[in-house]
């Protein structure tokens, strides 16, 4: 079974606990910013990376947005706290701002950069309800430019989390 598939069968199971029916509203999703987990230097993402996790960030609720699976909730009123800590190792800390927001799912995008040429995003989808990770997505990309972080997204989109119909 593809990771795709069982992301959209764990949505179903998220959906039939949650108690939705098929015609029901979409999944309330919190799409967090992404973050950069920088352990080539350790230095905090130059202007260039801050430009580039904005511009994935966009893309990605984009692309959900656009999916009648999904409604993406928005995050202002916890910005500002989730800019005080970092979502993928704060312990479950996603949740809680996801059920501050009033969503279903919390999804936290993650670009890992080992050197200048390699570098990894990763998406954690946790059901806020019960506090789980319910579908786990990377691409490894390569080179730290604004065409390879769009490529890695774009195929993660396309290959993993989104139907072949509605991948942008």
């Amino acid at each position: 079974m593809s990771r795709m598939t069982l992301f959209r069968l764990a949505l179903c199971v998220v959906s039939v606990l949650a108690g939705f029916s098929a015609e029901a509203a979409p999944l309330k999703i919190a799409v967090f910013d992404f973050e950069l987990v920088n352990t080539s230097t350790g230095d905090p993402p130059n202007a260039a990376e801050k430009q580039r996790l904005a511009m994935l960030s966009d893309r990605l609720r984009e692309a959900l947005g656009a999916d009648k699976t999904f409604a993406v909730v928005d995050i202002a009123p916890v910005r500002e706290r989730v800019a005080e800590t970092r979502l993928q190792a704060c312990g479950n800390c996603d949740r809680s701002f996801a059920e501050t927001v009033g969503a279903d799912l919390s999804m936290v995008p993650v670009i890992h950069k080992m050197s200048e040429l390699i570098l990894n995003i990763s998406i954690a989808v946790r059901d806020v309800k019960t506090g789980r990770i319910i579908a786990g997505f990377n691409a490894d990309i390569r080179s730290n430019t604004d065409r390879s972080w769009q490529k890695g997204l774009d195929w993660l989109l396309v290959n993993r989390i989104l139907p072949k119909d509605t991948a942008q």
